[in-house]
């Protein structure tokens, strides 16, 4: 299994487990095509000698209603993976403003974040499921 394969199980365990719904269904994107032009350049690099930067994304939300947002509500929970320098990364983001973010780069990870009031133990849980699905 690939790193961007664990990453997309992960996604959607996390979905599943706090009540997120799927808006981005996983799809393959290009880094050619992405907006960040580190990812661009990274794809410009690969296609002169002959490769492909490909990372498999997806989104998940809780939705949010307007009363809910003037509320104080985080308007923003979501789960989802991009590109970051042709590495597939993971974001997630809770409603109590809980925040992981984790890259990985060759297998291993290789980057990471965290906020929140329990920022670090999701992203030490969520390395811990990635990596175990890479053994």
């Amino acid at each position: 299994m690939t790193v961007n394969d664990a990453m997309l199980a992960v996604a959607q365990n996390l979905a599943q487990k706090y009540g997120y719904i799927e808006v981005e269904s996983p799809a393959t994107h290009n880094a050619l095509n992405d907006k960040f032009w580190g990812n661009v350049a990274i794809g410009m690099a690969a296609r002169k000698s002959g490769q492909v930067v490909d990372i498999k994304t997806c989104r998940y939300i809780i939705p949010t209603f307007e009363e809910e947002k003037a509320g104080g509500c985080n308007g923003n929970p979501r789960i989802h993976i991009d590109m970051f320098w042709g590495k597939p990364r993971l974001n997630i983001s809770l409603p109590d403003k809980t925040f992981a973010c984790l890259t990985y780069e060759a297998g291993a990870l290789s980057e990471a974040q965290a906020f929140g009031p329990a920022g670090l133990e999701l992203a030490a849980e969520v390395k811990k499921q990635i990596d175990s699905l890479l053994d």
